[in-house]
Parts: C-alpha cells; structure tokens; sequence
C-alpha cells in the first residue's frame, strides 16, 4: 500500500478547508489513487462524491481482491457495488492466497459454499504457520 504525500494535518486541512472546492478534492483523490494510496483516495471521492472515482476504486479492489476496500466503497456509495463484484473480488483474493479477504468477500456476495471452502483453505493455513 502506497503512502499520501500529504501528512495527515495537510490532508485534513485540504479535505474540510474552507478553500476546498469539489474540483480541487476530485483532483486530490485522482492524484493518492495514482499514488496507490487507496484509502486516502477514498476520503477524497467521498467528500467530492466522484462517482468515477469511486468506479475507479471499485475496479481496483476487484482487481487486488480487496474485499474490505470494496465494502468502503460500497458504503460510501451505496448500489455501484453488486453481489458479483463481491464474488469476483473474493475469487481474485483465494486465487492471491488472502483467504481473509476471500472468506469476507464470499460472504458479502452471499456464497455460503465458497466461503466455509475458503474458511477451511485459512484454517489449513494458519495451523501450517504454527506448526512452522
């Protein structure tokens, strides 16, 4: 995960000054996103409301199997993300090892059988790292 160029005063003072305007707060969420700085990214199309933004992010949490960035977007927009971004987004993450991810995804989506598979791939793994 990339880190905002801003400190968090500066970011702050950007997001809720009084000289923020929804152009100058798009253009910031545009610039942590190219940054890979997602969830500051995040704050930005929030408080913009940057419906592309947040297609943006919805695209790049499905393509890193970031479920839990995928829900963030989900909340903060409540319809752009369906069952079948949840589902792909989940798969993506089991295919990346991030059973966490997978096992929350799965269960977003409502895939009861993909999840207690991906559930069981977590217990695998976490009983090999103690025993490691």
């Amino acid at each position: 995960m990339a880190k905002s160029k801003l400190d968090p005063i500066q970011r702050r003072n950007l997001l809720w000054g009084p000289k923020s305007t929804p152009e100058s707060l798009k253009a910031a969420g545009r610039e942590h996103l190219a940054a890979g700085a997602d969830y500051e990214a995040l704050q930005f199309f929030v408080r913009s409301q940057d419906v592309d933004g947040f297609r943006s992010l919805l695209a790049r949490a499905v393509e890193r199997g970031d479920s839990f960035l995928l829900a963030q977007v989900d909340q903060a927009h409540p319809g752009i993300v369906t069952a079948e971004h949840y589902s792909e987004t989940a798969g993506r993450a089991e295919s990346l090892e991030k059973y966490r991810y997978a096992v929350w995804g799965y269960e977003k989506a409502g895939d009861e059988a993909a999840r207690k598979r991906v559930e069981e791939k977590l217990i695998g793994a976490q009983e090999s790292s103690d025993a490691g």
